[in-house]
């Protein structure tokens, strides 16, 4: 936390904290041709009860460049860390415009590698306003990870854990898909359903139907568009992620205007 703050860290589930970095501290030579100091964003991958409860927060960080590889390497505990906030509205609170006769029959979580941080907390947080009865929560919810290998995907437990916490009357389903060969099986990944290819219109309407049945309308017939129309999403991964999703969020029928992004690049 920034000095001379006081109390637990304030954030809404899925944002992310700020940090800025300088020269000395990363340990590039005086001289160099870098920026004096480097800014990086990192998602917040606890939820803010935990945070309120311990006064911390979490961050789950691929090693992927400079800063991030002087995390893993040279961070020690206790050392103090040139924090500069919490920012973004990649967030649940983009739901809650929704009232009841708009509400979306789901919720799609589509994660890209390390994209899958900010889904934790977010879908921590609609499990737990579905158990308190809050009306602007879907019914469904569908949660997606494309790694290339099932021992890359990270927080796989964790999101496990909190989908079978799900209230009666709320549906979560976990697929993980696998894009290359090798490592362990998605199979093997407890709570979740494994499935091979990448992110596509028909992987996402199949997923849809195995985990919440054929016909998806609310009278037993299928939505009109397909089986995702009018489902609300919330996509994160690296450029070339985001772009397949938004094709295939339209080829199987979700409302583009409720997708909600947030991109990264290494």
């Amino acid at each position: 936390m920034p000095q001379g703050s006081s109390g637990a860290p304030s954030y809404a589930p899925g944002q992310y904290a700020a940090f800025e970095f300088t020269q000395q501290l990363l340990g590039v030579p005086d001289g160099s041709d870098s920026a004096p100091l480097v800014q990086r964003t990192w998602t917040v991958s606890s939820h803010p009860r935990q945070s309120a409860q311990t006064g911390t927060f979490t961050m789950t960080i691929k090693r992927a460049g400079l800063v991030s590889s002087w995390m893993h390497d040279e961070l020690r505990v206790g050392q103090a860390l040139p924090f500069r906030g919490f920012g973004g509205d990649f967030t649940p609170a983009l739901l809650d415009g929704a009232g009841p006769a708009t509400q979306p029959p789901g919720v799609l979580l589509l994660a890209g590698g390390i994209g899958i941080t900010p889904m934790r907390p977010i879908l921590e947080e609609l499990v737990a306003r579905a158990a308190a009865g809050g009306s602007a929560v879907p019914s469904k919810v569908l949660l997606g990870l494309w790694v290339q290998r099932a021992d890359q995907a990270a927080l796989t437990r964790e999101l496990g854990d909190i989908a079978r916490r799900a209230p009666e009357g709320m549906q979560v389903q976990l697929v993980l898909f696998t894009t290359r060969g090798g490592g362990a099986s998605s199979g093997d990944v407890a709570g979740w359903r494994g499935a091979e290819g990448r992110l596509t219109a028909a992987a996402l309407s199949e997923h849809a139907r195995l985990a919440f049945g054929v016909r998806l309308g609310d009278e037993g017939e299928e939505h009109e568009g397909g089986p995702l129309a009018g489902w609300a999403s919330f996509v994160c991964g690296p450029p070339g992620f985001m772009l397949g999703a938004e094709a295939a969020l339209a080829g199987a029928g979700a409302d583009l205007g409720r997708m909600h992004t947030e991109a990264f690049s290494y």
